[in-house]
C-alpha cells in the first residue's frame, strides 16, 4: 500500500517561466493532472529568472507554508513542481532550498524525478 495515499496533504504547487516567450500552460496542465483538486490559492506561479530565489510567488509560497504550520504544526504539506530546475539554476542553492522545505516537514514532488529518489536518505536526486 502506498503510504502517500493515506496521508492527507495540504497540496501546493509551484511553476516558473523565465522569459516572456515561454508559457506556464505546460507546467500547469501536468501539475493539475497529478493534483486535480489543487486550490488556485495554493498554486504559485512566477514569471521570473531562476538566478534568484527572491521571486514574488516563490516567497509567497514559503510564507504560506510558515502560516499553515503556525496554525497547525502537524499539517502535512506537499509541493508539486513540474521540474527540479523550476526551483533554480544553481545546484547548491537548490539543495539549500530543498533542505529548507525538508526542515519544515514539507514533502516535495518533482514530476521529472521519481519520488523514491527524493527521500531524505538519498539527497535531492540520489547518487546519479
Amino acid at each position: 500500500m502506498d503510504t502517500n495515499q493515506s496521508i492527507q496533504y495540504v497540496e501546493l504547487a509551484y511553476a516558473r517561466i523565465s522569459t516572456k516567450g515561454q508559457s506556464l500552460e505546460r507546467q500547469e496542465s501536468s501539475i493539475l493532472e497529478v493534483v486535480p483538486d489543487l486550490k488556485a490559492k495554493y498554486f504559485f506561479k512566477d514569471k521570473y529568472t531562476g538566478k534568484t530565489f527572491d521571486r514574488p510567488e516563490y516567497l509567497k509560497m514559503k510564507e504560506k507554508i510558515l502560516e499553515l504550520l503556525e496554525a497547525n504544526p502537524d499539517t502535512k504539506i506537499r509541493i508539486t513542481i513540474h521540474e527540479l530546475d523550476r526551483i533554480g539554476r544553481d545546484y547548491q542553492e537548490i539543495q539549500n532550498e530543498i533542505n529548507w522545505f525538508r526542515a519544515h516537514g514539507v514533502k516535495m514532488r518533482f514530476l521529472d524525478i521519481p519520488e523514491e529518489l527524493m527521500n531524505a536518505t538519498m539527497g535531492i536526486t540520489g547518487e546519479l
